[in-house]
């Protein structure tokens, strides 16, 4: 099953503000935070104002904590025995390799994993609403499946 990623954060290394994903079979997966107090400019400009996803009311939510995250990521991933997790940028990679961990060898509970980095990946020409993960991860789903 491949799911696409996406994520916003504050700045280069800075912490994740929310992450979205879709699966080929449409299943989506949506959840940010409250970002902190120093918020990098361009972040407080173009990602802040699209954190509340208002694409879809299922995911029209109120903003959520790092543990609940991890728990429902876990949730979400766990309906597939395989996955490839594909996306566009290797920072996605890495706060989603984050998210996951929970301690020092430890992580949730995961299916059998694949990356795919994919740079030809196309999600500023088809999303709906730039900036946002979930509208990201559809549009980069579409890029994938249409033609980049």
């Amino acid at each position: 099953m491949n799911i696409f990623l996406d994520t916003e954060f504050n700045g280069f290394g800075g912490e994740l503000l929310s992450i979205g994903m879709v699966a080929d079979d449409g299943k989506r997966f949506y959840e940010y935070v409250t970002p902190g107090l120093d918020v990098c400019d361009w972040v407080e400009k173009n990602v802040v104002p699209v954190l509340p996803y208002q694409g879809d009311p299922l995911f029209e939510k109120e903003p959520s904590t790092l543990p609940k995250i991890k728990a429902e990521l876990e949730k979400y991933l766990n309906q597939y025995r395989r996955v490839t997790i594909v996306a566009d940028w290797p920072e996605d990679i890495k706060y989603f390799c984050d998210l996951v961990l929970t301690g020092p060898g430890k992580s949730i509970m995961l299916p059998n994993l694949e990356f795919k980095l994919d740079l030809t990946l196309n999600s500023a020409k088809y999303s709906l609403i730039p900036h946002n993960a979930l509208s990201d991860a559809i549009a980069n789903q579409y890029s994938y499946n249409n033609g980049r």
